[in-house]
């Protein structure tokens, strides 16, 4: 719990405060007669300034407002001023009032508590924009009238109506409460506008007080419920911005069937400002708010429900509590906006490509990228990975320059971690085109082969069935046996023929059974392409699929054999495991599958994925409309067949699975940046940040890899000579492992900033309404949300969002419930004084809720 000598004690502060300000007031006068001096000269002042406008005055009870005179001749014409005047010397404590109706031809709403102002905004009345004063728990709103309508017309609730036959209490008078009535604006400085039509249909045809909910109007609730979902979802962050503007569309839309003359155009435009303002891309916006807003008109809300459920809020309010008047003394400062809950993160420019990637790669990821307006590492980092695919185990790299035991497989997993409409599959589709034409090629060669092989097996067929004729004949007997090797050998052959399949490349949606058989027809590797990675992530936790997470642990490395052995379909032996791994997740999905990995896991599954692109993707209305650059598309595809036929054998006269090792200068690159990363690794291990300890003790297999995958790239379009992986190729890797060290600090941020990340879910639980004012710190510690899990990390989080004004953490001591005697009476004999257990509660700023 937080100590309380740490506590900020604002409600103490504000009553010195208060105090101090009294008594400053107080030193301006020299003697009580002297303070009844200066009141009586106000009233006189403004008595001479009402009348001089023509507005009709009379004197009131400053206790109960009654009038000290009969005034019944004011209703039609104003007293004379030196009788008013005298009523200030005449009558003590005089307060000043104003005659409404015909005389004055003023029309007033008298507004007083929040129930009320509920009631003027659904009546579509904003006090501020007219005349008004303001008293001491409401406001009154000045308006002009034709209309013959009698005063205090019951129509309303919540609200009374001064009209002809009433009055109206104006400043400078003193409120029984001891405040002062204030103009907010001078009725004196601007002129009353007429009180809405909509308003006088209202008291004209109003028999007895209405309920609200009758009362073919805008009802208060319903504007308070659209403004409250407009305000949560300014507040969403980044990764339930989508969901947030789905859910704030819908449940406008379910409104407006009990709008009277509902703007849906002006409704669905406040939304989308909003939905601009953190972020969203317009066309996003149109199509997700447009949708989900003729959803909720199509499904309305039952008007009667609202108005119920919130009356019983506002009378579980009434019920003043200890825990209720400790909320209420609680001042509040203007709440800090959190922004992003994500670390920055470096994105490439033209001049980071031009150093980081080959000149060939470079013009066609550039091409890409702008003509689907994406970051540039958006595209390049599951290109990266389509290339680590393309050469596999074909070709490995020497990290070392003696030690040969080390011999690393380019071997690489990525993820691109973006909102729905990032066009995230659209990059992935760009980023795998040229491997995916290799591989159509080779199912083209399959078919067009396939008479030829079923003219192969019509053959075997018949010499398989010549042989079965003559084993089983008598003429043959001494030659069985060697009819039966024949027999045999033809139907090897057969078995052959029949489960030949055209080579692949990419593989999808599969169990691990049926990868294995594939990577034994596929040796040299195969690339796994997930569209929603969180399929992949999530299926560890079936039921039979247990143990699939150490078949994906052993392929990354790429370099052993595995076995799958299933009762049912019995052992598989994969001689060689090799899958390079590319997909897409939303940021959300990916923050709780870290958060689960992080508390249960400890393999370096997640730190696998080395290439995660996790970029800033800002809206843009930017229409990029130019013709695809198909040299530098042909180029690479080129490129990529060329590392599949002719490497290593072709090109380096090596064979295959063999190793080639760095040049001189790339070696001492390589060693020296070793020694920053082993470094930078103990220093994460002593912040407690296991997980990018973990990533960053795995980046010198990503930067091996790296090198020689740029390296086969510059050899093959003759960009480099030589037989050994070149200085500019490994500096190229050392920039990229130093550009997605800033996208880990990102995926990891809750071992990074534990209370920062804390704070953050609790700050969506306060936006989604699911964590409300007045719970304890005790019952969020017991909820066991997702990151939320360790009551040190949830204490820091609160603390966090403390010191921006989003919440405080208070000790209150609850009253004690009356025990009851024998025959059900009470009984306040037991009671404790000093009331009951203390609690740390959470008190949200009402600017929030």
């Amino acid at each position: 719990m937080m100590s309380n000598a740490n506590k900020k004690q604002p409600d103490v502060l504000q009553d010195q405060q208060v105090a101090e300000e009294k008594s400053n007031k107080l030193k301006n006068f020299t003697s009580l007669s002297d303070y009844h001096k200066q009141r009586k000269d106000a009233l006189k002042r403004e008595i001479k300034g009402y009348l001089s406008q023509g507005f009709s005055v009379l004197p009131l009870k400053s206790k109960d407002k009654k009038p000290f005179i009969k005034w019944k001749s004011l209703q039609q014409t104003q007293p004379d001023l030196d009788e008013a005047i005298d009523w200030v010397d005449k009558f003590d404590d005089m307060n000043l009032g104003l005659v409404t109706g015909y005389a004055n031809n003023l029309i007033v709403i008298d507004v007083d508590g929040p129930k009320g102002f509920d009631v003027l905004k659904g009546l579509g009345i904003k006090y501020e924009d007219h005349p008004h004063v303001i008293t001491g728990k409401g406001v009154h709103v000045y308006f002009t009238c034709d209309e013959k309508l009698s005063n205090n017309a019951k129509v309303l609730t919540e609200i009374d109506i001064r009209s002809q036959g009433g009055y109206i209490t104006v400043p400078p008078s003193l409120h029984p409460s001891g405040g002062r009535y204030k103009w907010g604006n001078d009725l004196r400085a601007i002129d009353a506008t007429p009180l809405p039509i909509h308003i006088v249909e209202l008291l004209k045809k109003g028999k007895g007080r209405m309920k609200t909910a009758e009362l073919k109007v805008n009802h208060p609730y319903i504007q308070a419920a659209i403004d409250e979902n407009l305000e949560s979802l300014g507040w969403a962050l980044e990764g339930s911005r989508n969901d947030a503007l789905n859910k704030c569309s819908y449940t406008i839309g379910s409104l407006v069937p009990s709008l009277v003359d509902a703007d849906e155009n002006a409704l669905k435009s406040d939304i989308k400002n909003i939905a601009l303002q953190i972020g969203l891309g317009e066309d996003e916006i149109d199509q997700t708010m447009n949708a989900a807003f003729q959803a909720g008109v199509e499904n309305p809300k039952n008007l009667d429900h609202v108005v119920e459920k919130q009356t019983a809020k506002t009378d579980k309010k009434n019920h003043m509590s200890a825990t209720d008047l400790h909320e209420a003394s609680l001042v509040w400062d203007e709440p800090v906006p959190l922004g992003s809950d994500l670390p920055d993160v470096p994105s490439m420019d033209l001049d980071d490509v031009q150093d980081m990637l080959p000149s060939a790669l470079g013009r066609w990821i550039v091409d890409g990228s702008e003509r689907l307006s994406v970051p540039y590492e958006f595209m390049a980092g599951p290109s990266l990975v389509m290339l680590s695919a393309a050469i596999g185990a074909r070709l490995r790299i020497y990290p070392k320059q003696h030690d040969k035991s080390w011999l690393q497989t380019p071997n690489l997993w990525g993820v691109n971690i973006a909102s729905p409409s990032a066009k995230k599959s659209p990059v992935q589709a760009a980023a795998l085109k040229p491997l995916k034409m290799v591989e159509n090629g080779w199912i083209e060669e399959f078919a067009n082969a396939s008479d030829e092989r079923m003219l192969d097996l019509k053959i075997l067929n018949s010499e398989i069935n010549s042989i079965k004729r003559k084993i089983s004949s008598d003429k043959h007997k001494k030659d069985r046996k060697k009819l039966r090797e024949e027999y045999a050998s033809l139907e090897k052959q057969k078995a052959f023929l029949d489960a030949q399949k055209p080579k692949r490349a990419i593989v999808n949606d599969m169990t691990v059974e049926m990868l294995g058989e594939l990577m034994n027809k596929n040796e040299q590797g195969l690339l796994l392409v997930e569209d929603e990675m969180s399929r992949l992530l999530n299926s560890f936790d079936k039921k039979g699929h247990e143990t699939d997470r150490c078949f994906f642990l052993t392929a990354w490395n790429g370099d052993t054999s595995y076995s799958v052995d299933r009762i049912l379909r019995g052992s598989l032996y994969i001689r060689q495991a090799v899958l390079s791994i590319t997909g897409n997740i939303q940021p959300d999905v990916m923050s709780n599958f870290t958060a689960r990995y992080l508390k249960t896991s400890n393999d370096g599954f997640l730190q696998r994925f080395q290439i995660a692109i996790w970029p800033d993707i800002e809206a843009s209305s930017d229409l990029v409309d130019r013709k695809p650059d198909d040299e530098a598309l042909n180029h690479i595809c080129k490129l990529v067949r060329d590392i599949i036929d002719e490497v290593p054998n072709q090109i380096l006269e090596l064979k295959l699975g063999e190793g080639v090792h760095l040049d001189v200068e790339a070696q001492k690159l390589f060693d020296e940046w070793q020694k920053k990363n082993k470094e930078a690794a103990i220093y994460y291990r002593d912040m407690e940040c296991t997980a990018l300890e973990a990533h960053l003790s795995k980046y010198p297999s990503l930067v091996s890899s790296l090198a020689l995958i740029f390296w086969v790239v510059d050899l093959l379009d003759n960009a480099v000579e030589g037989s050994a992986v070149n200085a500019i190729n490994m500096q190229r890797a050392i920039k990229w492992c130093d550009f997605l060290t800033g996208h880990a600090f990102r995926l990891f941020r809750m071992q990074l900033d534990p209370a920062r990340a804390a704070a953050f879910i609790i700050a969506e639980k306060i936006n989604s309404r699911v964590l409300t004012s007045g719970e304890s710190v005790r019952t969020l510690n017991r909820s066991k949300w997702s990151g939320l899990t360790d009551s040190a990390i949830t204490r820091q989080g609160l603390q966090y969002l403390e010191d921006r004004n989003w919440l405080k953490v208070e000790k209150v001591v609850e009253d004690q419930q009356p025990l009851k005697g024998a025959d059900g009476s009470q009984d306040d004999s037991n009671n404790q004084k000093g009331g009951g257990r203390p609690k740390y509660l959470i008190f949200i700023n009402p600017e929030l809720q």
